[in-house]
């Protein structure tokens, strides 16, 4: 019954950072575009930005297993971005084929994949990671 409780509270924690986070990818990704930089670009660096915050707010609020020592957090650091880089590739393609190929609108493309996003990472950081 614990054990159920501690995995809930862990989620909700989740969507609450991984909220932050992309409202903060979001927001970077607002700014670049209307810099003027080509939205994949612009996608990427703001990826990049709120990935580095999400991985801060992963280990000190969010996940409960902690890794320990240097090596430890250094493998747990890795595999967090090779799941991230993963993550990236696929967002920008699929990115790419609903606003260049589609025709889909960039902003309502860009929230649809955030929402799926934040699923598909949490599951793969809950296995994989952390």
């Amino acid at each position: 019954m614990l054990s159920k409780i501690r995995q809930y509270f862990e989620l909700i924690k989740y969507c609450f950072f991984g909220g932050i986070t992309t409202l903060l990818n979001l927001a970077l990704l607002y700014v670049f575009v209307e810099m003027g930089m080509n939205y994949i670009v612009a996608n990427t660096i703001a990826y990049i930005i709120a990935v580095v915050v999400n991985y801060v707010f992963s280990v000190f609020f969010v996940f409960e297993e902690k890794a320990e020592g240097i090596k430890q957090n250094i493998v747990q650091f890795g595999k967090f971005c090779s799941v991230r880089i993963g993550s990236l590739v696929l967002d920008n393609a699929l990115f790419f084929l609903c606003v260049s190929v589609l025709g889909a609108p960039l902003w309502p493309s860009r929230i649809i994949l955030s929402a799926a996003l934040i699923v598909g990472t949490y599951l793969l950081n809950k296995v994989f990671v952390f």
